[in-house]
């Protein structure tokens, strides 16, 4: 199949004389720059993102989980809360006639992994704080007077 060409023979642009006059009407051929935002108006915009949203409440969830031993306990409340969230969230983020209700926009890969990879960094980040308090403990009280 042959391609379509495109013949520009018929135009001749714009000699120098009328391309002064254009750029004296209208000024430089350039998109004009967007202005300037402040850092209120950005934290605005990221917290509206359903990433930023996500990630909130999912470190939420672990907040709540606390240590990986109560995550075990039978805490009825966590379990509807962290059920609830793990189903309704993905399909809110998922599904078109739910991003419609929530006014979302889809997502697109790379920030669904780069959420991921932000939420395990913080549990790394929490767990990590944890050991090291555990950690410490036992160093901080040898000194303390008893009560």
């Amino acid at each position: 199949m042959p391609k379509p060409s495109l013949d520009l023979g018929g135009f001749a642009g714009l000699n120098e004389g009328e391309a002064r006059v254009k750029f004296e009407q209208q000024g430089p051929n350039e998109i004009p720059a967007q202005r300037k935002r402040g850092l209120l108006a950005i934290v605005l915009e990221v917290a509206r993102e359903p990433m930023f949203i996500m990630l909130v409440v999912a470190g939420s969830v672990y907040l709540t989980l606390g240590e990986t031993s109560d995550a075990l306990s039978p805490n009825i409340a966590l379990w509807c809360v962290l059920g609830g969230t793990v189903t309704l969230l993905p399909l809110v983020l998922l599904l078109p006639f739910a991003q419609r209700i929530f006014h979302f926009a889809p997502i697109h890969a790379r920030a669904l992994v780069l959420s991921i990879v932000a939420g395990l960094a913080c549990v790394l980040w929490f767990d990590l704080l944890k050991l090291g308090k555990r950690w410490l403990q036992p160093h901080l009280t040898k000194g303390a007077a008893p009560r």
